[in-house]
């Protein structure tokens, strides 16, 4: 196993700190300042690591990408069906959001058009994702599993079905708060309902 290092635990303290900070206050209320002193760093060190507050985002963004990718890589070693690698993409999608925040793709919306770097990310991001969802309907498609539908129109229509219920859980409740397996539940009600063969009306 990876033993990491110092400056990489540091690293991950400030980005978890980020995340935490920027949900509960938002991102224009946020300082560098009180990252730090929630990561219990001084403000000289989180500046080691980042130039400004926007960089942080670029570094939550970056870690999401490769820990969604690498979670859903492990999640489809034991699926064998299309709609269990289905469920495999969006539980782990959202496993990844609990840990960096649900606040976090509004606050990457708001800054990706001021951050070509941020841009390329996730520009990045959506198409392996996409990519990912078309190749499992197009697989479920081929083998009788799931109906003919639009791969493409289709994929974006389930990572549609996700950040819209974030939108919900995060603006029009009280809390702000979301339950990952609540949501998880009802994208894959309505996407393998929409999907399988057995269900069309």
């Amino acid at each position: 196993l990876h033993q990491m290092s110092k400056g990489e635990r540091t690293r991950l303290k400030i980005m978890a700190s980020a995340a935490k900070v920027f949900n509960e206050k938002g991102f224009s209320e946020t300082s560098i300042q009180e990252i730090a002193k929630n990561a219990g760093v001084a403000k000289g060190t989180v500046y080691y690591y980042v130039d400004k507050k926007e960089d942080l985002v670029l570094m939550l963004a970056q870690f999401s990408r490769a820990r969604l990718f690498s979670k859903i890589e492990r999640a489809f070693a034991r699926a064998t069906t299309a709609s269990e690698k289905l469920e495999a993409v969006i539980r782990s999608h959202l496993k990844v959001i609990k840990i960096v925040g649900p606040i976090m793709p509004f606050f990457v919306l708001n800054i990706v058009k001021e951050d070509s770097r941020l841009r390329r990310v996730i520009a990045n991001f959506r198409g392996h994702y996409l990519s990912i969802l078309e190749s499992i309907i197009e697989e479920g498609i081929n083998s009788g599993e799931f109906r003919k539908v639009d791969p493409k129109k289709t994929a974006v229509a389930i990572l549609g079905l996700v950040i819209g219920q974030l939108i919900q859980y995060r603006v029009f409740t009280a809390t702000g708060k979301f339950n990952t397996k609540a949501i998880a539940e009802t994208t894959l009600g309505i996407a393998l309902h929409g999907l399988r063969r057995g269900d069309e009306s």
